[in-house]
């Protein structure tokens, strides 16, 4: 019985598989970034790998947090929770959090360049000398 409840929602989520070749797609890109010397790729497609990955444990578990045990309405906090979550740190923690960061790198830039430049730099000793 378990296994005809398995096929069936696979069979209706049959469209989640997509993720799972979106990640070997991704894993692809990996070794082609090393390959090619593309710095950035690999980080870009580690990332979407894992996106990939996360995307396909939600779809094919919906709408199960534990499978087959506990739901996700029934793992959810209390609506009080969540509305005080909400307007504490929704609506004033993290907006103060983002202007501090952009506070702190307007007034940081330009800093790095200005104080590790080419004549800053420490030179090795000599040998033999």
């Amino acid at each position: 019985m378990k296994e005809c409840l398995l096929y069936t929602d696979l069979a209706d989520r049959a469209w989640g598989l997509v993720f799972p070749g979106l990640g070997l797609l991704a894993m692809a890109g990996v070794f082609l970034g090393v390959r090619w010397r593309h710095d950035s790729t690999p980080f870009l497609m580690t990332v979407a790998f894992f996106i990939a990955a996360f995307l396909t444990l939600a779809t094919l578990f919906w709408p199960y947090m534990i499978p087959y045990a506990i739901t996700v309405s029934n793992a959810a906090a209390p609506d009080k929770s969540l509305s005080f979550l909400f307007w504490g740190a929704g609506l004033f923690v993290l907006p103060v959090i983002a202007i501090y960061t952009a506070v702190v790198y307007w007034v940081f830039r330009g800093k790095l360049h200005q104080a590790y430049g080419a004549e800053n730099r420490p030179t090795a000793p000599r040998r033999g000398g």
